[in-house]
């Protein structure tokens, strides 16, 4: 075998490595990116149906009434794109947890969620009382945040099935 051909066999090889661990879970992707980034993909249309998911942000009020409300007033200043993630880690106010997955028969601990210091609960829970008094809401005992599922079928221009995956309460009570 040639030295070109050689060489070009090993940089084949080293870059088959990305693409095979990207094959087996997305998140594993060594840094930095060899291949390139994905997510925009087509919605299929399969049956006629199509298959939509939402993020929401609730208020759950004193009386146990709930309220909607525009989470990009609520987060006003921290990018759009943030804020799920904020409140599914419970804005930090959470107890201690450790993230993991398994490779095979391998499990890996891929990150810590660390506790919260009481003053960085005080912290948090005053600020998110002050926003809530800025957007003019009152006598407000939580936040619930729903990740739904809905089914939108072409035909006959309805949506035909819709679910709550997940909802996580927050107690924003000082």
């Amino acid at each position: 075998m040639s030295k070109k051909m050689f060489l070009r066999a090993l940089i084949l090889a080293w870059l088959i490595i990305p693409f095979v661990l990207r094959e087996i879970n997305s998140n594993f992707e060594p840094f930095p990116a060899v291949l390139q980034p994905s997510g925009a993909s087509k919605v299929s249309t399969e049956s006629g149906l199509i298959r939509f998911s939402k993020k929401e942000l609730f208020v759950v009020k004193n009386d146990d009434s709930v309220e909607k409300i525009d989470p990009d007033l609520f987060f006003e200043g921290i990018p759009n794109h943030f804020w799920s993630h904020i409140v599914e880690n419970s804005f930090g106010l959470g107890e201690k947890r450790a993230k993991s997955f398994s490779i095979g028969i391998w499990e890996i601990t891929a990150a810590t969620q660390l506790e919260a210091s009481k003053a960085e609960k005080n912290a948090t829970l005053s600020w998110i009382n002050s926003r809530l008094s800025e957007m003019g809401l009152e006598d407000v005992e939580g936040l619930r945040f729903q990740k739904t599922s809905s089914v939108f079928d072409i035909n006959k221009k309805e949506r035909v099935e819709y679910d709550v995956v997940e909802q996580i309460d927050i107690e924003i009570n000082e």
